[in-house]
């Protein structure tokens, strides 16, 4: 759904529907805290490239394009592509691939991943940690951050990283969103079911389905 809306709007820089830049086997699994995550099936030596970031990796650096791309997908997909998308040297990016399911690690020793190596032995089944930090910029795109914001309007909850306007309205911030990683604060994160693989013709999960009833795409 994802790669076919981006080669509708981009047939010059199409890429290869169905194809991503995995170079190990690996499985989205289900984490009860940061929602869908990647796993490895196979042992990494320290080092070793397992993942290319280059196949389905897009930018957008005018908002109107984002816009239109946004509009090409149905409801419930527009709020994972707003999940996933972050702000890279004044672009916004997003991968169409299941490389949007790396995760941030909550603590440093955690880390085990730079964005395309391992940074140590890894083991088949471990959870693929990274820092957000060392790639994601914040509050450079001022038009990406205000549509996120607009876009998930639900009750204020006082958490780091969120503010109530004057509105009553959460405004999340670029920084303060991607730490969270998913809206887990909406949907408690017992409501997901075992991962689903978009890529691959699979239905939208619970906590998708509430993502879309929030959603509605500001005016221009």
């Amino acid at each position: 759904v994802f790669q076919n809306a981006y080669n509708e709007l981009h047939p010059k820089n199409a890429g290869e529907v169905g194809k991503n830049g995995f170079l190990i086997e690996y499985e989205v699994q289900n984490h009860p805290v940061r929602g869908r995550t990647i796993v490895t099936k196979e042992d990494i030596p320290k080092g070793e490239k397992f993942w290319t970031g280059k196949e389905w990796h897009v930018t957008f650096t005018e908002r109107q394009d984002f816009r239109n791309f946004l509009e090409l997908l149905p409801m419930a997909y527009r709020c994972e592509i707003l999940l996933w998308a972050y702000v890279c040297q004044e672009e916004v990016a997003v991968d169409l691939d299941p490389g949007s399911f790396f995760n941030h690690a909550d603590d440093k020793k955690m880390i085990n991943v730079s964005t395309s190596r391992a940074k140590r032995n890894i083991k088949a089944g471990e959870e693929l940690l990274m820092d957000y930090g060392t790639f994601i910029d914040f509050n450079e795109v001022p038009w990406f951050d205000k549509l996120r914001s607009k876009a998930w309007k639900v009750p204020s909850l006082k958490k780091k990283g969120r503010n109530k306007n004057d509105n009553g309205v959460v405004n999340h911030s670029t920084e303060g969103y991607n730490q969270v990683g998913a809206p887990t604060v909406f949907v408690p994160a017992t409501q997901y079911e075992k991962a689903i693989n978009f890529f691959q013709g699979g239905e939208v999960t619970p906590g998708a389905r509430f993502a879309a009833v929030l959603f509605v795409l500001p005016a221009s």
